[in-house]
């Protein structure tokens, strides 16, 4: 989210893109092109990660900033739900693992 509000380098602005950029290519790849979307199973993929995860993550990040007085910006809100989903990302990955009985 800083990327267009803080201005740190050239060099993190730039890594910060290419980041992104190759994220969102890699979930494309995965999702639709094939051969690489083959691997990809819409019927064990079926893990409610909206109601379970957000809701859990959203209700420890406010719980998390509830305790700290100085935590008031809404980027740091951001920041933490983002850590804090990326702790749990694991958590639908395990559930197909757990459905196909098989890795791949």
């Amino acid at each position: 989210m800083d990327l267009f509000s803080v201005y740190i380098s050239l060099y993190n602005t730039i890594f910060k893109i290419v980041f992104i950029s190759a994220t969102a290519y890699i979930i494309s790849l995965i999702k639709f092109k094939k051969p690489y979307s083959i691997g990809y199973d819409n019927k064990t993929d079926s893990f409610n990660h909206y109601l379970f995860l957000y809701p859990a993550v959203l209700i420890v990040t406010v719980l998390f900033h509830l305790g700290n007085p100085t935590s008031y910006l809404t980027y740091e809100y951001f920041w933490s739900f983002s850590v804090w989903l990326e702790s749990v990302a694991i958590i639908p990955q395990l559930y197909i693992v757990y459905r196909k009985k098989e890795v791949i």
